[in-house]
């Protein structure tokens, strides 16, 4: 939009390391690049610019195109939005957790096509465009799918105490990922405004090469729009998004998303909303002046809002909106009244301790916009150009580092990132103790007022990454490439040597060559350490190599020799020795770990451990085995990787190796599927019962067919032998009334010559049998099968699971209903026949240790006739959980308070640290923190927990528990001259505080208004010994006022 634009320089050329990031490497740009950008700048700003874009591709959630440039992000939150009945797959995930939380999402598509809009050209001639494109609609894509009626609009995907809670990669999460709504009962003008901003921006970007999306974006942008200004309020949202990311006010959403409506539309009713909502806009202290000290963010976008408005609006008003977004620039540049926003000593604007490079790119990019601007006051736009250039160079490198991870050898390499951490052991301060992707692209937080910084993956103040922070920095780079120019490497892409991932680790247990009878028996586990990318898997095995060619040469057989397991964790299907190279009497024990879900999500559940013992007949030299190679002085304590046990995953191998001359194929499986009948298929027997005939497609890559079993309802019915493979079954019954339908499933079993079996997937028919002349009774049966009667529950129990098995011949089942001492609990809908699981919650306590509670348990049956039967009591006795009232007195708790604002001050800061000195160990779930104020008013406050965590003196040594802790504001009923509220933190988590070990929580207060406090005649303010800490209630630390 400007004339003063210096000439392009441009190279586009194959950067030699940086178009292929290595493991766990710096990204580099190769030594012998040459651009004439060179001689004057050190920093590389189309280097800069790909990468910023680049990080986008490692932020998406859903299934993923095939198209990525890079090989460790895979499908992940593939179920989100079932809990609500619909698909909110897609999306990107916040920052280095996986919650979808769509203010900050949206608000980053804004930006992004905003920077569009002003470097389109750049993009286009850099190749970029695609790129970026793709991650504008990848996110708009996923706002449309969370507008499914006009009036609702799903805002977040995923708990954030739940996720917060669970370190690892966004492939293999398991935790519940509900979805949370703002609608007219429970408004979020602000999210629901910058949703509609991101649309309406998104639709100008495919108004002309897609029409029909551009279409569907806008009708959905106004949509929101309307449904933002008629709740004009945040409450709703607040209440479950508030502890991460609380929307402070609306007004300038609704005229940010006015002003891209009418780019979009040129309909000047929405300038005059813009305009209109501008008038509650905050105010600079107590001036009449657009308040201008803050920036450019998700929370706070009415700095982008004055600048369209100022660009964009033809009347007089236009003068308005052009002083205030100067006001803001001065401030952040040459200084405003005598008043600038704090420098560190190297030279960043430095705004705040969360993000504060994000701030300043956001700056830079509508200090570059306001330059480029034709209308632009020509003195301001040269300052606001430099101080652009000043920040883009602090966080490229001028401090001397960088704080884009990938950009050069000074980069992070250790953000704070779950996916790009790799992690197995749901730990962020555990192993990998280095990261073991290349987050390319990346902006971190950025370093504190005196530009300290620490790059290490526990400091997620410092060193966390966000969709949000990169959203200024995007169009920062690209300004920066148009006056300055850089290079562009077109293959660039973070395809990485795919490390470590699955691995077998063995020990000797026991063995005995020495009596009669020989034996060795090996304890192995199995690693899931996946991470190109981490994955879930239910599919492997292993083998175990054997040599008994002694044993054979004695005159005993194969089928002489004995496998046994002592102990497996996951239920392994041990097999009996296995041709591998019978010439030379080579075996092997498969061991298959089908159906155990092993991932790297924790120090149990990304292995799996089993103890087997292989015992000859006799005298039986098992050193000799390819598999024992390596193990001989290992232990189960002291175990040894051994590449000559081999994984494999689904038959494929992928770890070790196998012995030479395998000529028994065993690996090669049958396939097997049912043809006929057709699956759901609905057979007319009414009139008469016929045979069915049953026909199975039977392959086998290499070797032989010996037969296949048929069955019906998991009872064999017949063997065929040759092919085509078919028998035939007659079925047979009557039932009581016509239209009922009888099922059938059908399976088939295909057994190969080399020993491998495999069973079809079962397929369903419906048939409708004879109705019976003579009147048929139901026989219904019902019993609880778990727990067992007189079951005794010893540990402190809250949850029991009950199953109960139920039949109904001659009818159907509606509905089983469960009981707990006569009192119906819950019910579960019918069905033919088969198990019925539900989860009963325990209430209530027990007063000691010991004391048992019995809990009686019946269940009721009832057909679709109405016929009702109960099953036999099931007795079982629980150890409730014990009502403990702690004596303070028997608790030693040092309490510290850092309150870090001054007297007068618009900002509440309170820094608690409570280390359990010693005695019992403190349920988080019971404790209380107060704080006791004078709130100066009746506003509306808000409380945020910036960094809670519990320190240790060992393992684990720490553990967030941000997304657990929760702040509130309490008016006092019994008021004080020093005190008539207090701001309470509490916490949702049953962890424990335990002796020796430290909390620390950061919080800030601050009201709505952001007008000031007087702590002067505050009761907590400046005194350690007026913050009461309870424990279940009991003061144990600290005076009340």
């Amino acid at each position: 939009m400007g004339n003063w634009k210096k000439t392009v320089s441009m190279f586009l050329g194959v950067s030699l390391l940086a178009g292929t990031v290595g493991n766990a490497t710096p990204v580099t740009r190769a030594a012998s690049e040459t651009n004439n950008y060179a001689a004057t700048n050190s920093y590389d700003y189309g280097d800069a610019l790909q990468k910023s874009i680049m990080f986008y591709e490692f932020q998406k959630s859903g299934k993923l195109p095939e198209n990525q440039r890079n090989n460790w992000r895979g499908d992940s939150g593939l179920a989100d939005g079932a809990d609500v009945g619909l698909d909110l797959t897609g999306g990107m995930y916040d920052c280095g957790d996986h919650v979808k939380f769509n203010l900050p999402m949206a608000y980053t598509s804004t930006m992004l096509a905003w920077s569009y809009l002003e470097s389109t050209d750049i993009y286009e001639k850099t190749g970029q465009d695609t790129y970026l494109l793709d991650n504008i609609r990848w996110i708009n894509d996923y706002l449309i799918k969370c507008h499914p009626a006009e009036d609702v609009y799903y805002s977040q995907v995923g708990d954030g105490g739940l996720d917060h809670a669970s370190w690892t990669a966004a492939e293999v999460m398991q935790m519940k990922r509900p979805a949370y709504k703002v609608d007219l009962s429970q408004p979020g003008s602000a999210v629901c405004g910058e949703a509609a901003a991101s649309l309406a921006s998104c639709s100008i970007l495919y108004k002309d090469t897609d029409p029909e999306y551009a279409a569907t974006c806008l009708k959905h942008a106004k949509e929101l729009f309307s449904l933002a200004e008629r709740m004009k309020s945040d409450t709703g949202y607040n209440k479950f998004a508030g502890a991460y990311y609380n929307s402070s006010h609306f007004y300038d959403e609704l005229s940010w998303a006015s002003m891209w409506i009418y780019r979009a539309t040129n309909e000047s009713a929405y300038l005059t909303k813009a305009k209109e909502y501008a008038k509650n806009w905050g105010k600079e202290g107590q001036t009449d002046a657009i308040a201008y000290t803050w920036a450019h963010c998700w929370d706070d976008v009415h700095y982008g809002a004055e600048l369209l408005i100022a660009q964009y609006d033809t009347s007089s008003d236009s003068a308005i909106y052009k002083k205030a977004i100067e006001n803001n620039l001065d401030y952040w540049s040459t200084g405003k009244n005598g008043e600038r926003v704090p420098y560190t000593p190297k030279g960043l604007a430095w705004r705040d301790q969360w993000g504060s490079l994000r701030y300043s790119a956001n700056q830079s990019f509508l200090a570059s916009v306001y330059a480029d601007w034709e209308q632009a006051d020509s003195t301001k736009a040269e300052a606001y150009k430099n101080f652009a250039k000043s920040q883009a160079d602090y966080i490229l490198g001028s401090s001397g580092r960088s704080f884009m991870v990938g950009y050069d050898e000074t980069s992070p390499t250790q953000p704070h990132h779950r996916t790009a951490h790799g992690p197995w052991e749901n730990n962020v301060a555990g192993a990998p103790y280095k990261a073991r992707h290349v987050l390319v692209g990346a902006l971190v937080g950025g370093p504190d007022r005196n530009d300290g910084y620490n790059d290490v993956i526990t400091d997620f103040q410092q060193n966390e990454v966000g969709c949000d922070y990169n959203a200024g920095l995007v169009g920062l780079m690209a300004k920066m490439y148009d006056e300055y120019g850089g290079t562009i490497d077109l293959n660039l892409n973070a395809i990485e040597v795919v490390g470590e991932e699955l691995f077998v680790e063995a020990g000797i247990n026991a063995q005995d060559k020495q009596n009669v009878v020989n034996f060795v028996e090996m304890k192995a586990v199995v690693y899931n350490r996946t991470a190109w990318p981490a994955r879930v898997t239910d599919q492997l095995s292993f083998r175990y190599f054997v040599d008994i060619s002694d044993v054979l040469a004695s005159g005993n057989h194969a089928s002489d020799m004995k496998v046994t397991s002592s102990y497996s964790q996951h239920s392994a299907k041990v097999s009996q020795l296995k041709p591998w190279d019978t010439e030379n009497g080579i075996y092997y024990v498969d061991i298959d770990l089908s159906g155990a879900k092993i991932y790297p999500g924790g120090q149990s559940e990304h292995k799996s451990e089993i103890q087997f013992r292989i015992t000859a007949p006799g005298k039986w030299d098992y050193t000799k085995s390819p598999s024992f190679k390596d193990l001989a002085s290992s232990t189960s304590n002291s175990l040894v990787k051994s590449e000559n046990i081999p994984i494999y995953d689904d038959g494929v191998l992928v770890f070790g190796k196998e012995p030479n001359n395998g000529n028994e194929s065993p690996e090669y499986k049958p396939v097997v599927e049912v043809t006929n009948p057709v699956n759901n298929s609905v057979i007319d027997m009414s009139q008469g019962c016929t045979p069915i005939n049953l026909e199975a497609d039977v392959s086998i890559e290499k070797g032989n067919i010996d037969k296949v079993v048929f069955f019906v309802n998991d009872e064999e019915v017949g063997t065929s032998t040759v092919k085509p493979y078919g028998v035939r079954y007659t079925p047979n019954g009557v039932v009581s009334e016509s239209g009922i339908v009888t099922p059938y499933t059908i399976t088939a079993k295909a057994y190969a010559d080399n020993g491998m079996i495999t069973v079809s997937e079962p397929i369903t028919v419906k048939v409708q049998l004879p109705v019976s002349k003579d009147p048929i009774e139901e026989e219904v049966t019902i019993a609880i099968v778990s727990p067992n009667d007189q079951e005794i529950y010893t540990e402190v129990t809250k949850k029991i699971k009950i199953i109960a098995s139920s039949k109904c011949v001659n009818g159907t089942i509606d509905k089983v209903e469960f009981y707990a001492d006569g009192k119906k609990f819950t019910e579960l809908a019918g069905k033919q026949d088969g198990n019925y699981e539900v989860e009963y919650t325990v209430e209530g306590k027990s007063e000691e240790i010991g004391k048992l509670t019995p809990i009686k348990f019946t269940a009721k049956a009832i057909t679709k006739k109405g016929t009702q039967l109960e099953s036999e009591t099931v007795t079982v006795f629980v150890q409730k959980e014990v009502q403990t009232t702690p004596n303070p007195s028997d608790i030693e708790i040092e309490v510290s308070n850092t309150n870090s604002s001054s007297v007068i001050t618009n900002t509440l800061v309170n820094n608690f640290r409570i280390k359990n000195v010693k005695g019992k160990a403190l349920d988080l779930s019971k404790l209380s923190i107060r704080y006791f104020y004078t709130a100066d008013g009746a506003d509306l406050e808000s409380v945020w927990c910036d960094n809670v965590s519990i320190t240790y003196n060992k393992a684990p040594w720490y553990i967030s528990y941000v997304g657990v802790s929760h702040g509130k504001i309490v008016r006092m009923s019994n008021k004080t001259d020093l005190a008539d509220s207090y701001i309470e933190l509490t916490f949702d988590s049953t962890d424990q505080l335990e002796e020796g070990t430290v909390l620390e929580a950061a919080i800030r207060t601050a009201k709505n208004n952001w007008s000031n406090y007087d702590q002067s005649n505050d009761y907590s303010y400046g005194d350690n010994e007026k913050i009461a800490v309870y424990y279940d209630g009991v003061l144990i630390a600290g005076m009340e006022p």
